[in-house]
């Protein structure tokens, strides 16, 4: 599973490579008290790089200036956000004390289908738009489980 997320941060990372190629060329480097900062030469920031609690954050921006992903340290290893053009998170990776986290959001930011690792196993939510679970398949101490829910949050299948 490891090799999986450490394969997708490596091809996104090629794919924001090949994608940055085609904007103007980066003019100069700034450094600012909080980190490092690249601008081109419209004086847009295209990349910015700063210390955090955790070890370090890496943020590209579009051409309109707009947040599009970003790279942190995490108190467990490492995150992966991207963002739309209207600056709303819709994909997410993450490393917690049980692995990995891959998590899809809705354009209002609200997760619609997580997969991941808990301390059983794995896995796999789906929910709605106003985010109550409406399934759900997870390992247990005992095997498989599956859930159903209506969109109140009431569980109406538990196997």
């Amino acid at each position: 599973m490891r090799k999986k997320y450490l394969l997708f941060i490596g091809l996104l990372i090629i794919f924001i490579f090949l994608a940055c190629r085609k904007t103007k060329k980066i003019n100069k480097i700034v450094i600012p008290e909080k980190g490092i900062q690249f601008v081109s030469e419209e004086g847009r920031v295209l990349f910015k790089m700063e210390a955090t609690e955790n070890g370090g954050s890496l943020i590209i921006f579009n051409n309109e200036g707009k947040k599009v992903a970003d790279f942190s340290a995490l108190e467990y290893g490492g995150s992966l956000r991207i963002f739309n053009n209207q600056e709303k998170l819709v994909a997410g990776v993450l490393i917690d004390k049980y692995g990995g986290m891959l998590g899809i959001y809705n354009n209002n930011e609200q997760p619609v289908a997580t997969v991941g690792a808990f301390e059983y196993g794995g896995y796999l939510v789906i929910a709605n738009n106003q985010w109550p679970r409406v399934a759900g398949l997870y390992a247990s101490e005992h095997g498989g489980a599956l859930g159903i829910w209506d969109n109140e949050g009431n569980i109406i299948f538990k196997k």
